[in-house]
């Protein structure tokens, strides 16, 4: 099998050749990618664009309306698609929101938002203002809590960045930084030896990383260097990294499950500007925590900054449904000649059909046309003896039936 970002495999799929022709199956993972207003219309070329001897398997676990993308995939290459899905997790999750080093949990193993947790956790945070005020001499405010002024910008929070932590203890403890923690258990033996010649053991990337890593503390982002990436993964994968600071690029694509997963906030830079996150994104994030076989639950932890994110926005965050899938197909000029080929070879197929007698088949048409005339009129005939009689009127009044006719 072969690994190819949707972009290389546009190329290999465009190229053609024996390498196409011998490929069976193509899975698409993280299918919901299709969403990116960038990167989405390249999913949708190739899913097009693949020939249709090739079997498409579709991998996602935050689409909601799969059937409508299945719908669209199967008129798009004409064959039957199957919805395969599973209505709950292995291991389900517990949220909590961390505030003035007290956690508060605001949502159950069940999925049921507590309400009393999200309260807790705002006395908590007017206890932290009051003191902080007090410690700077100000005069205690009259109103706090959400929607209380910033007591200034957080330091050392990075913003939209999912974080994961945990130990080999049952429960979260007190001591959070943002991070993500393996807490022990093996994983696959990837990645046999590893190795760099003499300069790229200078690297600046490369000697930071191997410091952090002798302390079991590692970095995941995507402008890390590819191999130590997937140095980080595979120590990760073995246990051997404890807390591990990363980006969504660690929420894509990558079997690592953790005990704790800890968000530093609620929202990320998305090219444009800062936004809260979706519920999509989140779920894919949080959904890190828990291990299989080795939780009975997993712990998902927001950290507050000076504030407690309101009620409104941590429920449909949490709880909400993912981001529907929308179409972000653009006809490019590299797709012209794609489907110009398919065109040429639809008709030279359709000159290769061996030309029929049509005399048979004009009396064939003259014939059905008598029969499905004759059809209607019995039917109308049918109608009108119906309404006529009482049993008939009574059952067929108006309300009681809808007749469509396409005639």
């Amino acid at each position: 099998p072969q690994f190819l970002p949707p972009e290389n495999f546009k190329k290999i799929v465009v190229q053609g050749g024996d390498l196409i022709r011998d490929v069976e199956f193509v899975v698409f993972d993280e299918v919901h990618y299709i969403n990116d207003s960038e990167r989405g219309v390249v999913w949708e070329e190739v899913i097009i664009m693949l020939p249709a001897h090739v079997t498409i398997i579709l991998l996602s676990a935050t689409v909601p309306n799969t059937k409508e993308f299945a719908d669209w995939v199967g008129r798009t290459k004409r064959k039957d698609i199957y919805v395969i899905s599973t209505p709950k997790r292995p291991v389900p999750l517990e949220h909590f929101l961390y505030a003035n080093k007290e956690i508060h949990k605001i949502v159950d193993a069940k999925g049921e938002f507590l309400s009393q947790g999200w309260k807790d956790a705002i006395e908590s945070m007017k206890r932290l203002q009051v003191k902080e005020r007090e410690a700077s001499g100000q005069a205690p405010l009259t109103r706090m809590g959400h929607g209380a002024a910033k007591q200034g910008q957080q330091r050392g929070q990075q913003r939209g960045r999912a974080d994961k932590r945990g130990g080999r203890g049952s429960q979260p403890s007190n001591h959070f930084s943002s991070a993500m923690s393996r807490g022990g258990g093996g994983g696959p033996n990837s990645g046999g030896g590893i190795r760099l010649n003499g300069t790229d053991k200078k690297l600046p990337q490369i000697i930071r990383m191997r410091d952090l890593l002798a302390r079991g503390i590692a970095v995941h982002h995507g402008g890390l260097l590819p191999i130590v990436k997937e140095v980080v993964e595979i120590l990760f994968a073995r246990g051997l990294v404890k807390i591990l600071f990363a980006t969504e690029t660690f929420a894509m694509g990558v079997n690592m499950p953790a005990r704790c997963v800890v968000f530093s906030g609620t929202q990320k830079h998305d090219g444009r500007s800062f936004r809260e996150l979706l519920s999509g994104e989140y779920t894919q994030m949080s959904g890190r925590a828990g291990r299989r076989g080795l939780d009975s639950t997993g712990v998902v932890i927001i950290i507050c900054g000076n504030e407690v994110p309101d009620t409104v926005g941590l429920h449909k965050m949490i709880l909400g449904p993912s981001t529907k899938l929308q179409s972000q197909f653009r006809l490019t000029y590299k797709l012209l000649p794609d489907q110009q080929k398919k065109i040429l070879e639809g008709e030279r197929e359709l000159l290769a059909l061996p030309v029929q007698e049509t005399t048979d088949a004009i009396e064939n048409i003259r014939r059905y046309h008598e029969v499905s005339s004759r059809l209607v009129e019995l039917n109308s005939q049918l109608l009108e003896f119906v309404v006529s009689h009482p049993s008939g009127s009574r059952a067929l009044c108006a309300g009681r039936l809808v007749i469509l006719n396409d005639n």
